[in-house]
């Protein structure tokens, strides 16, 4: 009953609670979203009506969610020269977007230490995550477990494991992510210490990282991966793909994969979209 109670809150709307739960509707309320924008526009042009005045009625969303003031001009401002896709982040790594900067840190110093040699962390004698005070909170302040994640819901919302992951072992994929139980990946986490610096923005990180032979880095975040500022290549999208087909409830063989990529290049050969979505199901 109470896990009935929270899947009916997730969709009533979209909310946080379930990552402060760790639960799986965190996945759900997302396509939920987009599920929801298909149908009713199927439904509109089979016939269905529904509410006119959506945005400024009585009872309408504006009204409804933001009553204490909103600028309703702001729905049509740059409406037509403004395109907000162009705006949009990928993530390169399967976790919440907020730690990314931190975890390009992480993989960076990974490459930089050469900690490949490095025995999946055993070699690493101490590492230390500076940020701002609201993540350190979150993060890292005593009393917080993050650095144990008990599934995979957690993981994707937990800094040291995620960082830990990927000073062991060079790389956040769904199946690095997925591997909670991995005591490479929990030793290393159980031993990062966390640090908080004020005056910087929220999400800000530096990580120092020394290794037993005295080898020391240190490197701040910048721009995530994924960032308009700071695109992904086609090669770590396609990579992304890959380890997203291969990781799916039924994994999608190799060949059908280069076989969709290479269609996805040619789409204006392509007649109708759902011939894509054959080739990855033949």
């Amino acid at each position: 009953m109470v896990h009935a109670f929270g899947i009916a809150y997730s969709q009533a709307a979209g909310n946080r609670q379930c990552i402060v739960d760790g639960a799986l509707t965190k996945r759900l309320q997302a396509g939920q979203a987009a599920s929801s924008g298909v149908t009713a526009a199927v439904l509109a042009q089979a016939g269905l009506t529904g509410a006119q005045e959506v945005f400024t009625g009585r009872y309408g969303f504006l009204p409804m969610y933001q009553p204490e003031g909103y600028a309703v001009q702001e729905l049509t401002h740059e409406l037509g020269t403004s395109f907000r896709g162009e705006c949009l982040s990928f993530k390169a790594y399967p976790c919440g977007r907020r730690a990314h900067a931190t975890l390009a840190v992480a993989l960076a110093l990974y490459q930089q230490l050469d900690l490949a040699t490095a025995r999946a962390g055993e070699d690493i004698a101490a590492v230390t995550v500076t940020t701002d005070p609201s993540s350190y909170r979150e993060q890292f302040a005593p009393g917080v477990n993050k650095r144990r994640p008990t599934q995979v819901v957690e993981a994707q919302f937990s800094t040291p494991f995620l960082v830990a992951a990927g000073l062991a072992l060079g790389t956040i994929g769904i199946g690095e992510v997925a591997g909670v139980d991995d005591a490479r990946v929990l030793a290393l986490a159980a031993r990062i210490q966390g640090a908080a610096r004020d005056g910087v923005p929220e999400g800000w990180a530096q990580i120092t990282v020394r290794r037993t032979d005295g080898r020391t880095a240190t490197l701040e975040a910048t721009i995530p991966s994924g960032a308009p500022e700071h695109p992904l290549s086609d090669t770590q999208l396609q990579a992304k793909f890959r380890d997203c087909a291969a990781h799916a409830v039924r994994p999608i063989p190799a060949e059908a994969v280069a076989r969709t990529i290479d269609l996805i290049y040619h789409l204006e050969t392509v007649l109708e979209a759902r011939e894509v979505l054959h080739v990855a199901q033949a």
